[in-house]
């Protein structure tokens, strides 16, 4: 199961550079959720616009197909998500 959140609407990824903070639109991202009541540690939920949303399904088949072919290790290759790890927040457009 992969959680995703689609939006109507703009999308933005703000973090602070050595002048102040930084915001940028971005057409899909990631967020860090756990909630440890819930018995569930730590998920990462992707946050997709409408207008990215056929792309990124796109590029969740290509990973799947990758995972068929070579294994779990390649997920992640065209979606721009290899080597994220839970604390990681930065979009695959800062890539």
């Amino acid at each position: 199961m992969f959680p995703v959140i689609a939006i109507k609407g703009q999308l933005f990824e703000a973090w602070l550079d050595g002048e102040g903070i930084v915001v940028r639109e971005i057409q899909r991202g990631q967020v860090d959720w756990s909630y440890p009541a819930s018995g569930v540690g730590r998920v990462l939920i992707d946050v997709v616009t409408d207008r990215a949303l056929d792309e990124y399904a796109r590029d969740l088949r290509a990973d799947a197909d990758l995972m068929k072919e070579h294994g779990v290790e390649a997920a992640g290759k065209s979606c721009g998500l290899q080597g994220r790890t839970s604390g990681d927040l930065t979009s695959p457009s800062r890539r």
